[in-house]
Protein backbone atom coordinates (compact mmCIF):
# COMPACT_ATOMS: atom_id res chain seq x y z
CA UNK A 1 0.00 0.00 0.00
CA UNK A 2 1.65 3.32 -0.98
CA UNK A 3 2.39 5.83 1.74
CA UNK A 4 0.56 9.13 1.60
CA UNK A 5 2.39 12.43 1.41
CA UNK A 6 1.68 13.36 5.05
CA UNK A 7 3.15 10.08 6.38
CA UNK A 8 6.22 10.43 4.18
CA UNK A 9 6.68 14.02 5.35
CA UNK A 10 6.52 13.02 8.99
CA UNK A 11 9.06 10.25 8.47
CA UNK A 12 11.36 12.53 6.49
CA UNK A 13 11.16 15.15 9.20
CA UNK A 14 11.93 12.52 11.86
CA UNK A 15 14.90 11.21 9.90
CA UNK A 16 16.18 14.78 9.43
CA UNK A 17 15.88 15.51 13.15
CA UNK A 18 17.64 12.25 14.03
CA UNK A 19 20.41 12.98 11.53
CA UNK A 20 20.85 16.47 12.96
CA UNK A 21 21.08 15.15 16.50
CA UNK A 22 23.63 12.51 15.50
CA UNK A 23 25.68 15.12 13.66
CA UNK A 24 25.66 17.39 16.69
CA UNK A 25 26.65 14.48 18.89
CA UNK A 26 29.58 13.56 16.66
CA UNK A 27 30.75 17.17 16.69
CA UNK A 28 30.58 17.15 20.49
CA UNK A 29 32.67 13.97 20.70
CA UNK A 30 35.85 15.53 19.31
CA UNK A 31 38.58 14.48 21.78
CA UNK A 32 40.22 17.20 23.84
CA UNK A 33 43.85 17.99 22.95
CA UNK A 34 46.44 16.29 25.16
CA UNK A 35 48.94 18.49 27.04
CA UNK A 36 52.35 18.54 25.36
CA UNK A 37 55.64 19.21 27.14
CA UNK A 38 57.98 21.82 25.60
CA UNK A 39 61.11 20.58 23.78
CA UNK A 40 63.73 19.24 26.20
CA UNK A 41 67.39 18.25 25.76
CA UNK A 42 68.40 14.59 25.79
CA UNK A 43 70.20 15.00 29.14
CA UNK A 44 70.49 17.60 31.87
CA UNK A 45 73.19 20.12 31.01
CA UNK A 46 74.65 20.17 34.54
CA UNK A 47 74.48 16.39 35.01
CA UNK A 48 77.72 14.60 35.91
CA UNK A 49 79.12 11.70 33.94
CA UNK A 50 76.90 8.59 34.11
CA UNK A 51 79.60 6.41 35.73
CA UNK A 52 79.69 8.71 38.78
CA UNK A 53 75.98 8.36 39.56
CA UNK A 54 74.66 6.31 42.44
CA UNK A 55 71.63 4.07 42.10
CA UNK A 56 68.86 4.49 44.66
CA UNK A 57 65.19 3.82 44.97
CA UNK A 58 64.00 6.55 47.34
CA UNK A 59 65.08 9.60 49.28
CA UNK A 60 65.55 7.65 52.51
CA UNK A 61 67.90 5.26 50.71
CA UNK A 62 70.25 8.21 50.23
CA UNK A 63 70.52 8.98 53.94
CA UNK A 64 72.82 6.70 55.92
CA UNK A 65 71.40 7.70 59.30
CA UNK A 66 68.89 5.55 61.17
CA UNK A 67 67.87 8.44 63.43
CA UNK A 68 66.96 10.56 60.41
CA UNK A 69 64.90 7.75 58.90
CA UNK A 70 63.09 7.18 62.19
CA UNK A 71 62.27 10.90 62.46
CA UNK A 72 60.85 10.95 58.93
CA UNK A 73 58.59 8.00 59.69
CA UNK A 74 57.48 9.63 62.95
CA UNK A 75 56.59 12.79 61.05
CA UNK A 76 54.59 10.78 58.49
CA UNK A 77 52.60 9.18 61.28
CA UNK A 78 52.08 12.26 63.46
CA UNK A 79 52.26 15.40 61.31
CA UNK A 80 48.89 17.14 61.51
CA UNK A 81 49.03 18.82 58.11
CA UNK A 82 49.79 15.56 56.33
CA UNK A 83 47.08 13.78 58.31
CA UNK A 84 44.53 16.40 57.26
CA UNK A 85 45.63 16.02 53.62
CA UNK A 86 45.18 12.24 53.78
CA UNK A 87 41.66 12.62 55.24
CA UNK A 88 40.65 15.11 52.54
CA UNK A 89 41.88 12.67 49.90
CA UNK A 90 39.67 9.93 51.34
CA UNK A 91 36.75 12.37 51.44
CA UNK A 92 37.26 13.21 47.75
CA UNK A 93 37.29 9.49 46.94
CA UNK A 94 33.93 9.03 48.62
CA UNK A 95 32.44 12.00 46.80
CA UNK A 96 33.42 10.39 43.50
CA UNK A 97 30.20 8.37 43.84
CA UNK A 98 28.22 11.44 42.78
CA UNK A 99 29.42 11.41 39.18
CA UNK A 100 29.47 7.59 39.07
CA UNK A 101 25.84 7.33 40.21
CA UNK A 102 24.71 9.96 37.68
CA UNK A 103 25.24 7.39 34.91
CA UNK A 104 23.08 4.74 36.62
CA UNK A 105 19.29 4.44 36.94
CA UNK A 106 17.78 6.01 40.03
CA UNK A 107 15.16 3.98 41.90
CA UNK A 108 13.00 5.43 44.70
CA UNK A 109 10.23 3.98 46.84
CA UNK A 110 7.41 6.23 47.97
CA UNK A 111 4.11 6.45 49.78
CA UNK A 112 1.39 9.07 49.46
CA UNK A 113 -1.81 9.39 51.42
CA UNK A 114 -4.58 11.83 50.54
CA UNK A 115 -7.94 12.66 52.02
CA UNK A 116 -10.64 14.72 50.36
CA UNK A 117 -14.15 15.67 51.47
CA UNK A 118 -16.97 16.73 49.25
CA UNK A 119 -19.97 18.94 50.07
CA UNK A 120 -22.22 15.93 50.83
CA UNK A 121 -19.49 13.76 52.39
CA UNK A 122 -19.06 14.44 56.09
CA UNK A 123 -16.41 11.78 56.69
CA UNK A 124 -14.33 12.36 53.59
CA UNK A 125 -12.62 9.87 51.35
CA UNK A 126 -9.05 8.65 51.62
CA UNK A 127 -6.60 7.27 49.09
CA UNK A 128 -3.30 5.45 49.73
CA UNK A 129 -0.58 4.69 47.24
CA UNK A 130 2.77 2.89 47.42
CA UNK A 131 5.07 3.21 44.44
CA UNK A 132 8.44 2.29 43.03
CA UNK A 133 9.78 4.87 40.58
CA UNK A 134 12.76 4.78 38.25
CA UNK A 135 14.49 7.45 36.19
CA UNK A 136 17.50 7.07 33.92
CA UNK A 137 19.28 9.71 31.89
CA UNK A 138 20.77 7.97 28.87
CA UNK A 139 24.35 9.10 28.38
CA UNK A 140 23.89 9.23 24.63
CA UNK A 141 26.81 11.56 23.92
CA UNK A 142 29.09 10.63 26.81
CA UNK A 143 28.57 13.86 28.77
CA UNK A 144 28.11 12.05 32.07
CA UNK A 145 31.08 9.83 31.28
CA UNK A 146 33.23 12.93 30.71
CA UNK A 147 32.09 14.41 34.00
CA UNK A 148 33.00 11.17 35.78
CA UNK A 149 36.37 11.06 34.00
CA UNK A 150 37.02 14.63 35.13
CA UNK A 151 36.15 13.70 38.74
CA UNK A 152 38.35 10.59 38.62
CA UNK A 153 41.23 12.58 37.18
CA UNK A 154 40.74 15.22 39.87
CA UNK A 155 41.04 12.50 42.51
CA UNK A 156 44.30 11.33 40.91
CA UNK A 157 45.55 14.92 41.06
CA UNK A 158 44.74 15.08 44.77
CA UNK A 159 46.59 11.80 45.32
CA UNK A 160 49.66 13.19 43.55
CA UNK A 161 49.40 16.39 45.59
CA UNK A 162 49.36 14.18 48.69
CA UNK A 163 52.47 12.37 47.44
CA UNK A 164 54.19 15.69 46.82
CA UNK A 165 53.23 16.87 50.33
CA UNK A 166 54.64 13.62 51.73
CA UNK A 167 57.93 14.10 49.85
CA UNK A 168 58.11 17.72 50.96
CA UNK A 169 57.50 16.76 54.59
CA UNK A 170 60.24 14.12 54.47
CA UNK A 171 62.59 16.65 52.88
CA UNK A 172 61.83 19.32 55.49
CA UNK A 173 62.36 16.86 58.34
CA UNK A 174 65.74 15.81 56.93
CA UNK A 175 66.85 19.36 56.19
CA UNK A 176 65.77 20.63 59.60
CA UNK A 177 67.55 17.65 61.19
CA UNK A 178 70.71 18.66 59.32
CA UNK A 179 70.16 22.28 60.40
CA UNK A 180 70.02 21.22 64.05
CA UNK A 181 73.32 19.39 63.63
CA UNK A 182 74.86 22.38 61.86
CA UNK A 183 73.81 24.76 64.63
CA UNK A 184 75.31 22.42 67.22
CA UNK A 185 78.62 22.42 65.37
CA UNK A 186 78.47 26.23 65.22
CA UNK A 187 77.97 26.33 68.99
CA UNK A 188 81.11 24.25 69.38
CA UNK A 189 83.03 26.52 67.01
CA UNK A 190 81.92 29.61 68.92
CA UNK A 191 82.83 27.97 72.22
CA UNK A 192 86.27 27.18 70.77
CA UNK A 193 86.49 30.85 69.83
CA UNK A 194 85.79 31.84 73.45
CA UNK A 195 88.50 29.44 74.58
CA UNK A 196 90.96 30.88 72.05
CA UNK A 197 90.49 34.48 73.16
CA UNK A 198 90.50 33.45 76.81
CA UNK A 199 93.84 31.82 76.05
CA UNK A 200 95.08 35.03 74.47
CA UNK A 201 94.13 36.88 77.68
CA UNK A 202 96.15 34.37 79.67
CA UNK A 203 99.09 34.76 77.28
CA UNK A 204 99.05 38.53 77.81
CA UNK A 205 99.11 38.02 81.58
CA UNK A 206 101.90 35.46 81.32
CA UNK A 207 104.02 37.82 79.19
CA UNK A 208 103.40 40.64 81.63
CA UNK A 209 104.49 38.50 84.58
CA UNK A 210 107.61 37.50 82.63
CA UNK A 211 108.43 41.14 81.98
CA UNK A 212 107.88 40.90 78.22
CA UNK A 213 105.06 43.41 77.88
CA UNK A 214 102.38 45.49 79.52
CA UNK A 215 98.65 45.19 80.07
CA UNK A 216 97.52 47.59 77.33
CA UNK A 217 96.52 44.62 75.08
CA UNK A 218 94.40 43.00 77.80
CA UNK A 219 91.33 45.21 77.18
CA UNK A 220 91.34 44.34 73.47
CA UNK A 221 91.59 40.63 74.25
CA UNK A 222 88.79 40.80 76.80
CA UNK A 223 86.58 42.63 74.28
CA UNK A 224 87.13 39.82 71.78
CA UNK A 225 86.31 37.24 74.44
CA UNK A 226 83.01 38.91 75.40
CA UNK A 227 82.06 39.25 71.75
CA UNK A 228 82.72 35.52 71.31
CA UNK A 229 80.54 34.73 74.33
CA UNK A 230 77.71 36.80 72.82
CA UNK A 231 78.07 34.82 69.57
CA UNK A 232 77.73 31.61 71.59
CA UNK A 233 74.37 32.84 72.93
CA UNK A 234 73.25 33.65 69.38
CA UNK A 235 74.31 30.21 68.14
CA UNK A 236 72.45 28.48 70.97
CA UNK A 237 69.27 30.40 70.18
CA UNK A 238 69.54 29.43 66.49
CA UNK A 239 69.96 25.80 67.55
CA UNK A 240 66.90 26.02 69.83
CA UNK A 241 64.78 27.47 66.99
CA UNK A 242 65.85 24.69 64.62
CA UNK A 243 65.04 22.10 67.28
CA UNK A 244 61.56 23.55 67.79
CA UNK A 245 60.98 23.52 64.03
CA UNK A 246 61.93 19.85 63.90
CA UNK A 247 59.69 18.92 66.83
CA UNK A 248 56.77 20.73 65.21
CA UNK A 249 57.25 18.75 62.00
CA UNK A 250 57.19 15.57 64.09
CA UNK A 251 53.88 16.52 65.68
CA UNK A 252 55.52 17.05 69.07
CA UNK A 253 55.25 20.00 71.42
CA UNK A 254 58.11 22.40 70.55
CA UNK A 255 59.85 22.17 73.90
CA UNK A 256 63.45 21.44 72.87
CA UNK A 257 63.21 17.94 74.33
CA UNK A 258 64.65 16.17 71.27
CA UNK A 259 68.26 14.99 71.48
CA UNK A 260 70.34 15.14 68.29
CA UNK A 261 74.04 14.39 67.97
CA UNK A 262 76.40 16.84 66.20
CA UNK A 263 77.96 14.41 63.71
CA UNK A 264 77.23 14.93 60.02
CA UNK A 265 75.34 12.02 58.41
CA UNK A 266 76.28 10.54 55.05
CA UNK A 267 73.89 11.55 52.28
CA UNK A 268 74.56 10.15 48.81
CA UNK A 269 73.87 12.28 45.74
CA UNK A 270 70.80 11.00 43.84
CA UNK A 271 71.14 9.77 40.24
CA UNK A 272 70.68 12.41 37.54
CA UNK A 273 67.77 11.05 35.53
CA UNK A 274 67.04 11.94 31.93
CA UNK A 275 64.53 14.80 31.47
CA UNK A 276 61.74 12.48 30.29
CA UNK A 277 62.36 10.21 33.27
CA UNK A 278 62.16 13.19 35.64
CA UNK A 279 58.76 14.15 34.24
CA UNK A 280 57.52 10.60 34.80
CA UNK A 281 58.64 10.51 38.44
CA UNK A 282 57.87 13.99 39.79
CA UNK A 283 54.39 14.13 41.39
CA UNK A 284 53.95 17.84 40.72
CA UNK A 285 54.65 17.44 36.99
CA UNK A 286 52.33 14.45 36.74
CA UNK A 287 49.66 16.38 38.65
CA UNK A 288 49.98 19.36 36.29
CA UNK A 289 49.54 17.07 33.30
CA UNK A 290 46.47 15.42 34.82
CA UNK A 291 44.99 18.84 35.59
CA UNK A 292 45.21 19.63 31.90
CA UNK A 293 43.59 16.28 31.06
CA UNK A 294 40.87 16.96 33.63
CA UNK A 295 40.20 20.37 32.11
CA UNK A 296 39.84 18.67 28.71
CA UNK A 297 37.18 16.30 30.08
CA UNK A 298 35.32 19.24 31.62
CA UNK A 299 35.45 21.09 28.28
CA UNK A 300 34.00 18.06 26.48
CA UNK A 301 31.21 17.76 29.03
CA UNK A 302 30.35 21.46 28.65
CA UNK A 303 30.21 21.08 24.87
CA UNK A 304 27.89 18.07 25.13
CA UNK A 305 25.61 19.92 27.55
CA UNK A 306 24.27 21.78 24.48
CA UNK A 307 23.11 18.50 22.88
CA UNK A 308 19.68 16.93 23.44
CA UNK A 309 19.22 14.63 26.40
CA UNK A 310 17.03 11.53 26.65
CA UNK A 311 15.51 10.45 29.95
CA UNK A 312 13.48 7.32 30.67
CA UNK A 313 11.04 7.27 33.58
CA UNK A 314 8.86 4.50 34.93
CA UNK A 315 6.54 3.89 37.87
CA UNK A 316 5.06 0.77 39.46
CA UNK A 317 2.34 1.44 42.03
CA UNK A 318 -0.65 0.16 43.95
CA UNK A 319 -3.39 2.33 45.41
CA UNK A 320 -6.49 1.72 47.46
CA UNK A 321 -8.95 3.59 49.58
CA UNK A 322 -7.93 1.48 52.59
CA UNK A 323 -4.29 1.20 53.60
CA UNK A 324 -4.77 -2.41 54.76
CA UNK A 325 -6.13 -3.43 51.35
CA UNK A 326 -3.06 -2.28 49.39
CA UNK A 327 -1.75 -5.87 49.22
CA UNK A 328 -4.91 -7.03 47.46
CA UNK A 329 -4.88 -4.19 44.91
CA UNK A 330 -3.73 -4.77 41.37
CA UNK A 331 -0.35 -3.44 40.29
CA UNK A 332 -0.24 -0.68 37.69
CA UNK A 333 2.72 0.77 35.85
CA UNK A 334 3.64 3.46 33.40
CA UNK A 335 6.77 4.02 31.29
CA UNK A 336 7.73 7.22 29.49
CA UNK A 337 10.64 8.59 27.56
CA UNK A 338 11.52 12.25 27.17
CA UNK A 339 13.76 14.19 24.79
CA UNK A 340 15.01 17.56 25.97
CA UNK A 341 16.84 19.86 23.57
CA UNK A 342 18.19 23.13 25.01
CA UNK A 343 17.09 25.85 22.60
CA UNK A 344 17.33 29.09 24.52
CA UNK A 345 19.15 29.72 27.80
CA UNK A 346 20.52 33.21 27.31
CA UNK A 347 23.80 31.90 25.92
CA UNK A 348 24.76 30.35 29.26
CA UNK A 349 25.63 26.88 27.95
CA UNK A 350 27.64 28.26 25.04
CA UNK A 351 29.55 30.64 27.31
CA UNK A 352 30.29 27.82 29.77
CA UNK A 353 31.55 25.63 26.93
CA UNK A 354 33.81 28.39 25.60
CA UNK A 355 35.12 29.17 29.09
CA UNK A 356 35.86 25.47 29.72
CA UNK A 357 37.72 25.26 26.41
CA UNK A 358 39.86 28.27 27.38
CA UNK A 359 40.53 26.73 30.79
CA UNK A 360 41.68 23.52 29.10
CA UNK A 361 44.07 25.44 26.88
CA UNK A 362 45.35 27.42 29.89
CA UNK A 363 45.90 24.18 31.84
CA UNK A 364 48.02 22.92 28.96
CA UNK A 365 50.18 26.03 29.18
CA UNK A 366 50.39 25.62 32.97
CA UNK A 367 51.69 22.11 32.41
CA UNK A 368 54.39 23.38 30.05
CA UNK A 369 55.41 26.00 32.65
CA UNK A 370 55.61 23.36 35.39
CA UNK A 371 57.80 21.18 33.16
CA UNK A 372 60.25 24.01 32.54
CA UNK A 373 60.23 24.91 36.23
CA UNK A 374 61.04 21.30 37.11
CA UNK A 375 63.94 21.31 34.67
CA UNK A 376 65.24 24.55 36.18
CA UNK A 377 65.12 23.05 39.68
CA UNK A 378 67.02 19.98 38.51
CA UNK A 379 69.69 22.05 36.73
CA UNK A 380 70.02 24.38 39.74
CA UNK A 381 70.54 21.59 42.25
CA UNK A 382 73.11 19.83 40.06
CA UNK A 383 74.99 23.08 39.46
CA UNK A 384 74.84 23.92 43.18
CA UNK A 385 76.34 20.52 44.04
CA UNK A 386 79.33 21.26 41.80
CA UNK A 387 79.67 24.81 43.17
CA UNK A 388 79.63 23.62 46.81
CA UNK A 389 82.34 21.06 46.04
CA UNK A 390 84.51 23.70 44.36
CA UNK A 391 84.04 26.20 47.19
CA UNK A 392 84.84 23.53 49.76
CA UNK A 393 88.24 22.91 48.17
CA UNK A 394 89.15 26.60 48.43
CA UNK A 395 87.77 27.04 51.96
CA UNK A 396 89.72 24.01 53.22
CA UNK A 397 92.93 25.41 51.75
CA UNK A 398 92.21 28.83 53.23
CA UNK A 399 91.48 27.23 56.62
CA UNK A 400 94.80 25.35 56.57
CA UNK A 401 96.62 28.59 55.77
CA UNK A 402 94.71 30.46 58.50
CA UNK A 403 95.64 27.84 61.10
CA UNK A 404 99.28 28.04 60.06
CA UNK A 405 99.15 31.85 60.29
CA UNK A 406 97.54 31.66 63.74
CA UNK A 407 100.28 29.38 65.01
CA UNK A 408 102.90 31.72 63.54
CA UNK A 409 101.44 34.88 65.09
CA UNK A 410 100.82 33.18 68.44
CA UNK A 411 104.44 32.03 68.63
CA UNK A 412 105.64 35.45 67.55
CA UNK A 413 103.45 37.19 70.13
CA UNK A 414 104.79 34.96 72.91
CA UNK A 415 108.31 35.89 71.79
CA UNK A 416 107.45 39.60 71.56
CA UNK A 417 107.93 39.92 67.77
CA UNK A 418 104.21 40.10 66.77
CA UNK A 419 101.44 42.38 68.01
CA UNK A 420 98.07 41.41 69.43
CA UNK A 421 96.14 42.80 66.41
CA UNK A 422 97.77 40.37 63.99
CA UNK A 423 97.08 37.48 66.35
CA UNK A 424 93.42 38.44 66.83
CA UNK A 425 92.94 38.90 63.09
CA UNK A 426 94.39 35.49 62.27
CA UNK A 427 92.26 33.80 64.94
CA UNK A 428 89.10 35.56 63.72
CA UNK A 429 89.79 34.44 60.16
CA UNK A 430 90.35 30.87 61.33
CA UNK A 431 87.01 30.78 63.18
CA UNK A 432 85.19 32.44 60.27
CA UNK A 433 86.53 29.83 57.84
CA UNK A 434 85.54 27.05 60.25
CA UNK A 435 81.98 28.41 60.29
CA UNK A 436 82.04 28.69 56.48
CA UNK A 437 83.03 25.03 56.23
CA UNK A 438 80.10 24.08 58.49
CA UNK A 439 77.76 26.10 56.26
CA UNK A 440 79.15 24.37 53.16
CA UNK A 441 78.63 20.91 54.65
CA UNK A 442 75.08 21.88 55.61
CA UNK A 443 74.45 23.36 52.16
CA UNK A 444 75.58 20.11 50.52
CA UNK A 445 73.24 17.96 52.62
CA UNK A 446 70.29 20.32 52.16
CA UNK A 447 70.94 20.55 48.42
CA UNK A 448 71.13 16.79 48.02
CA UNK A 449 67.67 16.48 49.52
CA UNK A 450 66.41 19.21 47.17
CA UNK A 451 68.19 17.44 44.31
CA UNK A 452 66.44 14.17 45.09
CA UNK A 453 63.01 15.82 44.86
CA UNK A 454 63.99 17.82 41.77
CA UNK A 455 65.12 14.66 39.98
CA UNK A 456 62.02 12.70 40.93
CA UNK A 457 63.49 10.60 43.75
CA UNK A 458 60.66 10.71 46.28
CA UNK A 459 60.51 9.62 49.90
CA UNK A 460 59.07 6.23 48.97
CA UNK A 461 56.59 6.30 51.87
CA UNK A 462 53.31 6.63 49.95
CA UNK A 463 52.06 3.22 51.14
CA UNK A 464 52.68 4.06 54.79
CA UNK A 465 49.85 6.57 55.13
Amino acid sequence: MPLNTQTMGRRSCGVLILFTLLLQGCLGMIPAPKPVAPPLPEKLLAAPAPQTLAVTGSLLDLVQDETARALVREAVENNYDLGATALRLKSAGLLLARTRSARLPKVNAGYTGTRARGASDDRGRGRHRVSLSMSWELDLWGKLANEHQAAETGLQVKALDRDRALDSLAARVLQTYFQVKGEMLKIRAQEDRVAVFSGIEQTILDRYRSGLGDLKDLSSARSQTETARADVVTAREAHARALRDLELLLGRYPGKALTVGPQWPSVTAPPARLPADILAHRPDVRAARLKAVQAGFVAQARDKAMLPGITLTGNIFRDNAQFGDLGASSTAWDLAGGLLMPLFNGGRLKAEAQAADLEARAAGLDYAAVVLGAMKEAENTLAREAAVAAREVHVKKALDNARAASRHYETGYRQGISDIIALNTSREKEIALTLSLIDLNLARLVNRVDMALALGTGAGLEKEI
